[in-house]
């Protein structure tokens, strides 16, 4: 319902899923990343979030589900928006959401997406370029999930150059689904800026960067080639890393037990049933897997790798064609082998 003054704004915004991961930062205080990162969207998940101006900045709604200090995080990223575009008028909202927050679907990213852009509708900017721009600013992913239908890559840079954008000519593939297994429907104890902050004197730091950079390069071609057995392997190979990543550098790794044991029955599917491919997994930061493929494929990966997660969600993958011009410049420039590199699975 529009309030009195007829500018309520509402919009929604799916998360994404990094199929080469973000994790480290260039820049804390504006979200720019150590790596290119890559992902997916989750159309199926969704964050509403509604705005309308008032005589202050405020935020409605129960928010004890979620970290403390979270009503103060987003009056700032409000008021950091307000320096870039000061006619922005004081604002209270809300939000809902389909998904369990803090389980490792992006649901920060989701928010922040949804927030920038019913801050920016207020203002009459409609640019996706800025708008993810702006998201960055509230959660780094959030550049991820302003192009809601395609596969979409992030970048190093400057601010006015590190966005989330549609990576071009390359089709989301069809009948796919992501299962998503959460372990734990708490919050997480450990927040990903966390992690982001003990990767700043990490002795993985460069290497890591080195490795996820490579990686993105090699998926973008593969995804334009629609070689997805390859993308496969490159996504088994990113999770393996990621996981020995956070297991290195963190005091609480976010797979718990039950997580862990479940990552490494389905990696050893992997491994055993390659005739099966392509499939994949993934996680991100949270207790929470992802099985991404075909449908068909997917439900014979769930029924051979029994599993008792305490939540189970299922979104499609589904887009269209990106036909936008990309400057070729755009991709980091890092050394890339000539064959394909092998993919350890143990």
């Amino acid at each position: 319902m529009a309030h009195a003054d007829g500018h309520e704004v509402t919009v929604k915004a799916s998360p994404n899923l990094a199929l080469v991961k973000y994790w480290g930062k260039e820049n804390h205080d504006v979200n720019l990343p150590l790596n290119a990162s890559l992902s997916l969207p989750l159309g199926d998940l969704m964050t509403r979030v509604t705005v309308w101006p008032t005589l202050s900045d405020d935020w409605e709604g129960d928010l004890s589900r979620f970290p403390q200090g979270t009503k103060i995080r987003i009056l700032s990223f409000i008021q950091t928006v307000r320096t870039y575009y000061p006619k922005l008028s004081f604002v209270t909202g809300r939000s809902s959401a389909n998904f369990p927050s803090g389980v490792g679907i992006a649901s920060s990213a989701s928010f922040y997406a949804a927030l920038a852009k019913a801050l920016l509708e207020l203002v009459g900017v409609n640019e996706q370029s800025e708008i993810a721009r702006m998201a960055r600013l509230g959660s780094g992913s959030a550049t991820r999930s302003i192009p809601s239908d395609s596969w979409v890559g992030w970048l190093p840079g400057s601010h006015e150059m590190s966005f989330g954008y549609a990576l071009p000519k390359c089709d989301l593939p069809q009948n796919w689904k992501d299962v998503m297994w959460v372990f734990d429907a708490k919050h997480k104890k450990i927040e990903s800026s966390i992690g982001h902050v003990m990767m700043d004197n990490s002795p993985l730091r460069e290497a890591r960067k080195h490795r996820a950079n490579i990686r993105f390069v090699q998926m973008c071609r593969a995804i334009q080639k629609q070689d997805w057995i390859y993308v496969s392997q490159l996504v088994i190979e990113e999770t393996l890393d990621f996981v020995s990543l956070i297991d290195t550098h963190t005091i609480n790794p976010y797979l718990n037990e039950p997580a862990d044991q479940a990552l490494r029955k389905l990696i050893s599917f992997f491994h055993a049933q390659p005739e099966l491919r392509p499939w994949m997994v993934s996680i991100d930061a949270g207790a929470t897997i992802h099985i991404i493929g075909k449908s068909d494929v997917v439900d014979q990966v769930e029924a051979a790798c029994v599993a008792h997660p305490v939540m189970k969600l299922t979104s499609k993958i589904c887009g269209h064609c990106s036909q936008e011009v990309e400057s070729s410049e755009r991709l980091p420039v890092v050394p890339l082998p000539e064959e394909r590199p092998s993919v350890s699975l143990h």
